[in-house]
């Protein structure tokens, strides 16, 4: 789940960095078009941008994680011959509720941010949309 969040914080960074410089590539064809329409929304996208980065740069930074269950305590039941099946299981399935209720708040935290960033991202779209279309009217 963790890798899942982070796959996806990578790829709303890469689509919405690249649309940026698209959109600022137009201008090149013609910078007379430039008009007051689209230096604010121009403007208001590079803002949204930058919290947008801030938000995904918040969510990525979150990585330190109370693995469990621990393998060398998992091999030590495994080797010992008084463990039964039952009790590995338990011990397995309280590790694993533990690691949970340790990694609960990060993992919230990690959602939230990231969460932010993917509401932040059609917002800059449409604000280079509407300053794209406004060269073009």
């Amino acid at each position: 789940m963790i890798d899942a969040l982070d796959l996806k914080t990578a790829t709303i960074f890469t689509f919405s960095s690249v649309i940026l410089p698209v959109t600022a590539a137009i201008t090149v064809v013609d910078p007379k078009r430039i008009n007051f329409v689209f230096i604010v929304a121009g403007g208001a996208a590079i803002l949204v941008y930058g919290v947008l980065i801030f938000f995904l740069f918040r969510a990525y930074r979150i990585g330190t994680w109370d693995w469990r269950p621990n393998l060398s305590t998992l091999v030590q039941y495994v080797d010992d011959a008084n463990v039964t099946r039952e009790t590995l299981a338990e011990w397995i399935g309280t590790e694993c509720q533990t690691s949970i209720v340790a990694n609960f708040g990060r993992i919230k935290q990690k959602t939230e941010h990231f969460d932010m960033a993917i509401c932040l991202f059609p917002f800059e779209a449409a604000l280079l949309t509407l300053a794209a279309i406004s060269l073009v009217f």
